[in-house]
């Protein structure tokens, strides 16, 4: 899952919850995700992490991108985007999930 660290939780949990259901009604099973926010190793600096993301997205089969009104302005997340397709993974192996700002 792509997302910015600064666009509103509530949205983004009402937007991910949203394409589970969906994902979960077409595959017929919940979908397994990978937020690296809470699954990467936090004793590591933000230069190992970002060492360690093709690792962590090439066992993706999919991707997430939860747009929310700040995704673009995060170098994080344009280096998940990047990455993501470095690896070879096809544009119609992401799926987006708008997330509305907030009042």
């Amino acid at each position: 899952v792509v997302h910015c660290l600064d666009d509103p939780a509530e949205g983004k949990l009402r937007a991910l919850t949203e394409w589970a259901h969906a994902f979960a009604q077409t595959v017929g099973r919940p979908p397994r995700v990978y937020m690296d926010v809470l699954c990467a190793d936090p004793s590591l600096d933000p230069a190992e992490r970002l060492a360690h993301l093709p690792v962590y997205l090439s066992r993706c089969h999919r991707l997430l991108l939860l747009a929310g009104p700040r995704v673009a302005e995060s170098l994080w997340c344009a280096a998940e985007l990047y990455v993501w397709r470095a690896l070879g993974n096809r544009l119609t192996d992401v799926d987006v999930a708008l997330v509305p700002e907030e009042p």
